[in-house]
C-alpha cells in the first residue's frame, strides 16, 4: 500500500484554509500545519501506485500551495 508524507510551502495569508482544501484532497488521511521550514505536512495513502501519483499532483493544483516535497514512504516488513 502506497504511502507518502508531502512537505509543503504555503501563501502564509490564507494558511489555515489552505490545509482544510488540502485535507479535502481523495486519499489524503491528514494535513496539519506545521512550525519549520515548511508550512504544512500531509500523510497520503493510497491502494495503488497511480492513486498515489494522481493525489501528489491534486495537492499541488490547490490555489496557495506553493511547493511540495514529497517523501515515500519505505513498506513496513511484516
Amino acid at each position: 500500500m502506497p504511502e507518502a508524507l508531502v512537505n509543503m510551502r504555503l501563501d502564509h495569508k490564507r494558511m489555515r484554509e489552505i490545509i482544510n482544501e488540502v485535507a479535502k484532497v481523495e486519499n489524503v488521511e491528514w494535513a496539519r500545519l506545521v512550525f519549520g521550514p515548511t508550512d504544512g505536512v500531509v500523510y497520503i495513502k493510497t491502494a495503488r501506485w497511480l492513486e498515489l501519483e494522481t493525489t501528489v499532483f491534486n495537492i499541488n493544483v490547490v490555489e496557495g500551495v506553493l511547493e511540495t516535497d514529497t517523501r515515500i514512504l519505505v513498506p513496513e516488513k511484516d
